[in-house]
C-alpha cells in the first residue's frame, strides 16, 4: 500500500506534499486543487486498508476558517458536513489537509507507512537520540516488529528489531543478566540491552541510517558489558576499566564511533558465550586491553582478540603473566633454529672447503717433490700419481654426496624441529595466536628458502671443482698419453 496514493484516492489531487513519519506518527500535509468529493466507499475503503491498531485523523482547513475533520474513531457525519463547508468556497482560496496516523503496537508489530521518510527522520538523530525513541516500545515477548506497509521492499533485523512483512516467532536470548552480574552500568534500569539487540542479522543490499544507529549501538552495548563501569551522559559515554592498568575518562558517541570500535562485539561475543567462565574471561580481556588502549582512546584492532583467547587459555593452566613469558620462548627457539639453519650451511661450506683444499695439496705436494727432485716439469703426473689422484676425486665425489644427503637431513631435521614447535604450545595458545607471534611462518620459511639455495649453489660449486681438477689430470697425465706434454 501506498499511503499517498491512497489518500490522493479519498481526497483528489494533491500538492505541495510534505511527509513527516517517525516510530510512532505518521504525518501527511499537502493542499487540494478542488475541494473533495468525499463518499462513504471512499471513507470506508480507506478504513480497511489502515490497521486496526493504528488511528487516523484528517483535518481539513480553507485557508483561515475553522477546520473540520475526521477520524477512524470519531462518528462525526463528515460527508454532511464537508459539503456544507465547502459551499462557499472560492477558486482562488487554498485547502489545507492534514493526516495524522497514531502508531501502535499490537501484538508486537508496529507499522511503517513510509520507510523512505522514517529512514529521513533517523537519520536528524544520533544514535543515543534514536534509542530513547525505540526504547519506548513495550514487547510481549521481546522482540519488536517494524511491518511495512509498502510492498517490495528489502527486509533486515537483528535479533530484537526487525524490519519486514511476515515475522517469525520472537526467540531471542537476552544475556543481560549476565552484564549485570560483572558491570556496573548506571543506566542499566532504563536501558537494559547487551550488543545481541543490535546486532544486525540480516543485511539490506544498501546500508540505512537505521543500520548505521544499530551498528553503533551494537559497539557501544558490548563495551558497557566490558567495561567495569560505564554511564550514559547526553552523546557520551562515560567508562572505567580496571586491569594491569586503570583508565578511566569519557568518549563520545558519533558516526566514527562504530568504525573505532567494531571490534568490541566479536570479544563482547566470546566473553558472553557458553564456552568457559564468564569472570574469568573478562578478567583476562581487560587485563590485556589495558595494555593496548590509552586515555579516552579505547580503539582495539582484530589482532588483540586471538592474544586475548590465547593468554585466557594460559590463564585456565597457570596465570595471565605467563603468556609473555610463554611468547617469549616462542621466539628464542624461533631464533634458535635461525641460528642452527646457518651452521647447516656453514657446515657443508666447510665440507667443500676441506675436500678441495686436501687436493690441491695433494696436487702441489706431487708437483712440488716431482720437480725439485728431477729438476723437470714434464711427467709429473705419472700412472701412479694418476690413479691416486682420480682416487682422491673418487672420494671427493663420494664426500659431495654424503656432504649432501647429511645437510638434506638436517634441514629436515630443522622442519620438524619447527613443526614440533608449533604443536607443543597448541594446548596453551589458539593456533591464530601461534600464527600471529611466528608472523604466519615468513620468517621459518625465509630460512628454508636460505637454505635451499645455499644447498644448491655449494654443490653446484662443488661439482664444477671436481670436473675442473679432472679435466686438469687428463690434460697433464701420462696414462691417459693426451698430454700436451708428452710427444
Amino acid at each position: 500500500m501506498n499511503i499517498q496514493d491512497e489518500i490522493t484516492k479519498l481526497f483528489g489531487k494533491l500538492s505541495e506534499v510534505t511527509i513527516d513519519e517517525r516510530v510512532s506518527t505518521f504525518r501527511l500535509n499537502s493542499i487540494l486543487e478542488r475541494p473533495p468529493s468525499l463518499s462513504k466507499t471512499l471513507i470506508e475503503s480507506f478504513y480497511h486498508k489502515i490497521p486496526n491498531r493504528d488511528n487516523y485523523k484528517f483535518t481539513l482547513r480553507i485557508e483561515e476558517e475553522e477546520a473540520i475533520g475526521f477520524s477512524n474513531i470519531s462518528n462525526e457525519d463528515i460527508l454532511s458536513e464537508a459539503e456544507e463547508y465547502f459551499k462557499f468556497h472560492e477558486p482562488n482560496e487554498k485547502i489545507y489537509l492534514q493526516c495524522e496516523i497514531e502508531k501502535k503496537i499490537e501484538e508486537d508489530i508496529i507499522s511503517v507507512y513510509s520507510f523512505s521518510e522514517l529512514n529521513k527522520f533517523v537519520g536528524t538523530k544520533t544514535a543515543l537520540e534514536f534509542l530513547k525513541i525505540i526504547n519506548v516500545l513495550k514487547s510481549s515477548t521481546g522482540c519488536i516488529n517494524f511491518k511495512f506497509l509498502e510492498k517490495s521492499l528489502t527486509t533486515f533485523q537483528t535479533s530484537r528489531f526487525h524490519f519486514g512483512y511476515g515475522f517469525k516467532k520472537c526467540e531471542f536470548q537476552n544475556r543481560f543478566h549476565l552484564i549485570q552480574s560483572n558491570c556496573y552500568f548506571t543506566n542499566s534500569s532504563e536501558l537494559s540491552y547487551s550488543g545481541d539487540h543490535f546486532k544486525i542479522l540480516r543485511l539490506p543490499p544498501v546500508e540505512n541510517n537505521i543500520i548505521k544507529h544499530f551498528n553503533t549501538l551494537t559497539t557501544l552495548f558490548s563495551i558497557i558489558s566490558i567495561f567495569d563501569y560505564s554511564t550514559i551522559i547526553g552523546n557520551h559515554l562515560e567508562y572505567k576499566l580496571k586491569g594491569y592498568k586503570l583508565y578511566q575518562g569519557q568518549i563520545k558517541v558519533d558516526d566514527s564511533f562504530y568504525s573505532e570500535n567494531k571490534e568490541y562485539y566479536n570479544l563482547y561475543e566470546w566473553i558472553y558465550s557458553s564456552d568457559g567462565n564468564v569472570a574469568d574471561k573478562l578478567g583476562v580481556a581487560r587485563n590485556i586491553i589495558s595494555l593496548h588502549i590509552s586515555q579516552n582512546d579505547i580503539k582495539i584492532d582484530e589482532t588483540l582478540i586471538p592474544s586475548i583467547k590465547s593468554a585466557h587459555q594460559t590463564y585456565l593452566k597457570e596465570n595471565v603473566s605467563n603468556y609473555l613469558n610463554l611468547r617469549s620462548k616462542i621466539l628464542d627457539e624461533l631464533s634458535w633454529i635461525s641460528q642452527k639453519s646457518s651452521e647447516v650451511i656453514q657446515n657443508y661450506l666447510h665440507a667443500y672447503k676441506q675436500s678441495s683444499l686436501t687436493f690441491v695439496s695433494f696436487f702441489i705436494s706431487i708437483f712440488l717433490l716431482r720437480t725439485l727432485r728431477t729438476g723437470e716439469f714434464s711427467k709429473v703426473f705419472t700412472n701412479e700419481v694418476t690413479i691416486i689422484a682420480l682416487a682422491f676425486l673418487g672420494l671427493s665425489t663420494i664426500y659431495l654426496f654424503f656432504s649432501r644427503y647429511s645437510v638434506l637431513k638436517e634441514r629436515d631435521r630443522l622442519k620438524r624441529k619447527y613443526s614440533n614447535l608449533k604443536k607443543r604450545y597448541r594446548d596453551l595458545l589458539i593456533q591464530q595466536d601461534i600464527d600471529k607471534i611466528l608472523d604466519n611462518d615468513s620468517e621459518f620459511n625465509y630460512e628454508k628458502s636460505f637454505i635451499n639455495s645455499r644447498i644448491k649453489n655449494f654443490t653446484w660449486l662443488w661439482a664444477l671443482t671436481i670436473i675442473t681438477l679432472l679435466i686438469a689430470i687428463l690434460s697433464v697425465s701420462e696414462l691417459i698419453g693426451t698430454s700436451f706434454y708428452y710427444k
